[in-house]
């Protein structure tokens, strides 16, 4: 959503007053970009989508906040150490090795880490 600058944003989120101020998180650092090996199942499960040729949900769900695109993804790209999904109107970047398998529940395909927990990612049919 664009607020055409910062005075319209700030109006928007003025109701909720000014907040607590956070204590500053030390930086990490860079990381190692791992480039995605052929067998990455992030890699290998957007292949299919794309090869699917067919409109998809591609989605990110946590409590309090979700987002999704509808459409077709017709191009997966791996570099700097991310998978990628490129479009006009929307991005993934999702980072190589951090999806360990799928989950199939409700319909839907969900990413799971090495630590057995779901990321959030999601991937469904998208609905006529």
């Amino acid at each position: 959503m664009g607020f055409d600058g910062l005075e319209p944003f700030d109006s928007a989120i003025a109701a909720f007053g000014p907040g607590q101020a956070l204590e500053p998180k030390a930086d990490a650092g860079p990381t190692e970009r791992i480039e995605p090996e052929a067998t990455d199942p992030g890699l290998v499960t957007l292949g299919v989508v794309r090869d699917a040729a067919t409109p998809v949900v591609v989605g990110f769900r946590q409590p309090g906040f979700w987002q999704a695109f509808r459409g077709v993804i017709e191009t997966v790209k791996p570099a700097m150490g991310f998978i990628n999904i490129m479009r006009g109107d929307f991005h993934l970047h999702l980072k190589s090795g951090a999806v360990v398998e799928w989950r199939g529940t409700d319909g839907e395909r969900r990413a799971v880490s090495a630590g057995g927990q779901e990321l959030g990612l999601y991937l469904a049919p998208a609905e006529a």
